[in-house]
């Protein structure tokens, strides 16, 4: 994710317009809240974006990061208007957040009733339980029922509270995009070597990043999308490490295809190629047949 910021600095330099223009221009920067009307204009965004977030939050090592990105990397390939993704369009916005607050519920899922952390808050939770004596699992909902009634409650009780000091911070967070790009971009490429360095205290780290930023602007000047090379940085060893674990245990390829789990997943992600493909063709079939 530093790789992406530092490739995303060159952008933010490039489109925000400076603060004098917008001074003369009579502009001021304001926060627009989104309405329930809004919310209905892009219910198929926001479905679509709760059924990622909720199925990605449920698969453990996932996490909110990856069901963003795929939420949004959807909603730019379902648009009718895909040129307007990176503009402050409403199902930008829209799409990431919704997959990032979904994933969040989801990671309560493997948490609770197997024992496997979703995410790292759950596994903060988790190891909570633990401490107090509790065993996470099934057993969990017979023997400590008002324990799980009293997470959801609290879960339920943060959402709401989220929401309250959303509305309360967005006036002042707002006030951010006011700061000169080239002084708040200093200071973001400073976190982002002080993060890549901080990984494992090496400086190879930070060149590294370094590196991975100038590709990031190639493959932009050149129109390849960034969205899969993050989700392959950030998969990447959780892919190759659950691969060895697999082939350790079943010995070979089918348990991936042949079981359940497995075996949908495959299906949704050959649907998830395809269907770029068959939309276009059927758009180009509808318009022939008219």
């Amino acid at each position: 994710m530093w790789i992406f910021r530092v490739f995303a600095l060159r952008g933010d330099a490039d489109q925000r317009p400076p603060p004098s223009s917008q001074q003369e221009s009579g502009h001021r920067i304001r926060a627009d809240l989104t309405t329930i009307k809004d919310f209905w204009r892009m219910k198929v965004t926001v479905a679509r974006s709760l059924l990622i977030g909720t199925f990605l939050g449920i698969l453990p090592g996932t996490g909110s990061t990856i069901s963003s990105i795929i939420s949004y990397n959807e909603a730019v390939r379902s648009s009718k208007t895909p040129e307007k993704f990176g503009t402050g369009v409403d199902e930008g916005i829209v799409a990431p957040e919704v997959a990032n607050n979904a994933a969040t519920g989801g990671s309560l899922v493997p948490t609770l009733t197997l024992g496997i952390p979703g995410s790292g808050t759950t596994a903060v939770i988790l190891a909570a339980m633990i401490s107090h004596g509790l065993t996470p699992g099934p057993l969990l909902f017979t023997s400590n029922s008002e324990l799980v009634w009293g997470v959801l409650a609290a879960f339920l009780m943060a959402n709401v509270l989220m929401l309250v000091v959303g509305l309360t911070a967005i006036w002042m967070v707002v006030k951010v995009l006011s700061i000169p790009g080239s002084v708040l971009n200093v200071f973001v490429f400073l976190l982002c070597v002080m993060g890549a360095f901080g990984i494992n205290n090496n400086l190879i780290d930070v060149w590294i990043m370094l590196i991975f930023g100038l590709l990031g602007v190639v493959l932009e000047k050149y129109d390849y999308p960034l969205m899969p090379l993050v989700v392959g940085i950030i998969l990447g060893p959780m892919i190759e490490n659950a691969l060895e674990t697999g082939l350790i245990i079943y010995g070979s390829f089918w348990p991936f295809v042949t079981r359940p789990i497995g075996g949908t997943v495959l299906v949704l992600a050959l649907i998830a190629l395809a269907f770029p493909t068959l939309k276009h063709l059927y758009g180009r079939t509808f318009q022939r047949t008219n």
